[in-house]
């Protein structure tokens, strides 16, 4: 498994959740943008970087891959309940491993959201937690936040990016050697940093 995209910074929170007050409907979302650099044959997990508060509501909710829009093709998603999550306040990365990889393609956007998916419930519910970076480190895409009424829209947030990870297979390819060499390597990890470094563990 290797890590391809990866935004790993954090100083803020962002909130996904769905309860009923009787009256309103709350209904809050989160979502990042990203845009690979490179084909990436098979994607094969996202990851965020998560707490919860658990209000015992039985709230579902979804990570989703989407393409077009934040609104667009579902493409790969995975459900998780509450108790999937670190308990709040401690925040940790929860790895979503999609049913079968996708390929990605080169100088496109695709968007991550984070929903919840039941639309009943008692008047508290369970509460995800998304770690979030205000300092805008991330290039290829931006945040985007829903809520807090489950009529509003999604909002662009370009001032800001969620942690996340695209992850996938590893790779084979050719890295520079020194000169006479010709070594072709298997690599086990790859992070595409926010600074524009690549690290690569072999």
């Amino acid at each position: 498994m290797a890590v391809l995209i990866e935004q790993a910074s954090s100083n803020g929170t962002g909130f996904v959740d769905h309860w009923d007050n009787g009256a309103i409907i709350f209904h809050r979302s989160e979502g990042q943008s990203f845009t690979p650099t490179e084909e990436i044959p098979s994607v094969t997990s996202v990851s965020l970087y998560l707490s919860g508060s658990d209000y015992s509501s039985g709230a579902t909710f979804s990570v989703r891959l989407r393409s077009g829009s934040v609104e667009g093709t579902i493409l790969r998603s995975k459900d998780f309940v509450i108790g999937d999550i670190a308990a709040s306040p401690t925040f940790g990365w929860v790895e979503f491993v999609f049913s079968t990889p996708i390929a990605l393609s080169n100088g496109v956007t695709y968007y991550i959201t984070v929903e919840a998916t039941n639309t009943t419930g008692p008047p508290i519910g369970d509460i995800v937690e998304v770690g979030l970076s205000d300092a805008n480190p991330y290039s290829g895409g931006t945040r985007y936040n829903k809520g807090t009424l489950e009529a509003d829209p999604w909002a662009q947030r370009s001032s800001e990016d969620l942690m996340f990870r695209v992850s996938g297979a590893g790779y084979t390819f050719q890295p520079p050697v020194p000169s006479g060499l010709n070594a072709m390597l298997t690599v086990r990890r790859l992070v595409v940093a926010a600074a524009n470094k690549v690290y690569y563990e072999v």
